[in-house]
């Protein structure tokens, strides 16, 4: 399903462990379930693609450091701290749902 033509997605991967963040990144590049990819840049600190809506897709570290962050979708480890969640990565999400994924859930 192409999400691509409701809105602009801004869609942030927020993670405690890279591993899983890069696996859930190729996964979105894969299958493009947020439209056309235009541009994609690997980073030992957070990855990103933007997409030819002229929305984008980018890992955060979830920390104090990715406070004021903007996404329509918030993607998040399904162990990730509920401080860290409602403190942190809630106040960043447009929409009121995250979407949890499971490490297993990528395999």
């Amino acid at each position: 399903m192409n999400l691509s033509h409701w809105f602009v997605p801004k869609v942030g991967i927020f993670y405690k462990h890279k591993e899983w963040a890069d696996k859930v990144f190729k996964q979105i590049e894969n299958e493009q379930p947020f439209g056309h990819i235009a541009r994609i840049c690997y980073s030992k600190q957070g990855s990103w693609m933007e997409l030819n809506s002229g929305g984008w897709v980018k890992q955060f570290k979830a920390s104090d450091s990715c406070r004021g962050a903007k996404v329509t979708f918030a993607i998040v480890e399904k162990d990730m701290d509920e401080d860290i969640i409602n403190c942190i990565i809630r106040p960043c999400t447009a929409l009121p749902r995250l979407i949890e994924i499971d490490a297993e859930d990528l395999d």
